[in-house]
């Protein structure tokens, strides 16, 4: 019972300071960028959450629980097997739809509807699906190995950290919001995996 009310306790305060680290996130966006900027940021990330939810298939949750199961029964080489297997799937899926989302927004980038501030913070982000999907996928995997509290610390503590410092670095050699933004997002996802893998 103690355990159960240590790990709930930790839990707590991981999701506090995951929700108070993404506020000074929003705070230093809005006031390096402006609003504007934000929304363009904000339509961009949440189009990206989808489309990677989307192509996930669903296999995080299964993931987690093949992964628990495997684990109890075998040992984690079989599990890092099953990983590969299940997260080659989604992250390909994302890879080809990602160069093929990427062509046409470059080959329509000319036009009215493309050439908004919008669409110009998706066309920065499509780069990173892949990591995403990886990122996600591990986070999940490590559940499974019922290592839920450093998943949550990596993706939801270290990982906003990580942005937040990138920003105030890119910002020293890009001034196009959306570079800054999207690519400091986009490393961090990659930092964020290494990470994970180490």
């Amino acid at each position: 019972m103690k355990e159960l009310f240590l790990n709930a306790f930790t839990a707590t305060i991981y999701k506090t300071l995951s929700a108070g680290v993404k506020v000074i996130l929003v705070l230093i966006i809005t006031n390096l960028f402006g609003a504007k900027e934000y929304g363009a940021y904000t339509f961009a990330i949440s189009v990206f959450f989808l489309f990677n939810t989307f192509l996930r298939f669903g296999f995080d949750v299964h993931l987690h629980k093949k992964i628990a199961e495997i684990y109890n029964t075998y040992n984690k080489f079989k599990c890092q097997i099953i990983y590969v297997k299940i997260a080659s799937i989604s992250v390909i899926s994302i890879l080809v739809l990602s160069i093929f989302f990427k062509i046409i927004l470059t080959t329509f980038s000319n036009t009215e509807l493309l050439g908004n501030l919008k669409f110009n913070y998706l066309d920065e982000v499509i780069l990173y699906s892949c990591a995403y999907s990886a990122l996600w996928l591990f986070a999940y995997y490590f559940r499974g190995l019922n290592k839920g509290k450093t998943s949550i610390l990596i993706l939801e503590i270290i990982f906003p950290l990580i942005n937040i410092s990138l920003i105030y670095f890119m910002r020293l050699f890009f001034d196009e919001p959306s570079i800054v933004l999207m690519n400091s997002f986009g490393v961090s996802v990659c930092i964020s995996l290494l990470i994970f893998v180490l």
